[in-house]
């Protein structure tokens, strides 16, 4: 014989059900939650530890920029202290070995010797200073009649160029009779000076010095 339950049991067997229900589906939503919360709270962490890789990355790659910096400068700088100081310091050493063998030289070597040498010396001198003005003298005997033509300079005993000296033909032309005599007591011609002063005899007289087979001639006042 079969029993029937009766409706207070069965209402309260589902109420149970229902409870039971409810409170594995509360469960399951604070589980749910919890794992969504973890999830995020994960991949929060990882984009801030990208974050960090990448800043760290960064200052890493500005620091190489700026040790090689700091290298390059260091080896320019340390490259230009360098010359300077080499520089200087081969000055000063060729300022100590004059100064060194002026003093002990003639400690080793006769006053007949030094004197020798210093006459070769000042022969050898001389005699370069005029191969410069045979040169000079030879290139200004060719010059074309051009006003406008280079002229080549001659040196003095100390091998120096007057700032008087004409720069070109038509400058010599034109010179006057005080440049003239002064160009000559510059390079020491002093024998060939016009006694009573004459500026074609004086002009003509350097220009002759100067290997220059032109003459200026005076022209009487029409």
């Amino acid at each position: 014989m079969t029993t029937v339950p009766q409706p207070q049991n069965v209402i309260t067997t589902t109420q149970d059900h229902i409870k039971l229900l409810s409170s594995l589906n509360n469960a399951t939503s604070e589980t749910i939650r919890r794992q969504a919360e973890l999830d995020m709270n994960n991949k929060i962490q990882s984009i801030r530890n990208r974050m960090a890789d990448s800043e760290r990355e960064q200052k890493k790659e500005e620091k190489e920029i700026d040790d090689l910096i700091n290298l390059v400068f260091k080896e320019e700088l340390l490259s230009e202290l360098s010359k300077l100081l080499k520089s200087d310091l081969l000055e000063q050493l060729d300022t100590l070995v004059d100064e060194e063998v002026r003093t002990k030289l003639p400690a080793y070597l006769s006053p007949e010797y030094l004197k020798t040498m210093e006459s070769q010396l000042a022969a050898f001198d001389k005699l370069e200073k005029e191969n410069v003005n045979a040169e000079s003298v030879r290139w200004n005997a060719a010059l074309p009649s051009d006003r406008a033509v280079a002229v080549r300079p001659l040196v003095n005993s100390k091998g120096q160029v007057s700032t008087r000296f004409p720069k070109t033909l038509g400058e010599f032309f034109d010179m006057t009779e005080d440049t003239a005599v002064s160009l000559l007591h510059y390079y020491g011609r002093e024998d060939v000076i016009a006694p009573h002063g004459s500026r074609e005899g004086n002009v003509n007289a350097f220009m002759r010095i100067c290997g220059i087979r032109y003459m200026v001639r005076h022209r009487p006042c029409q």
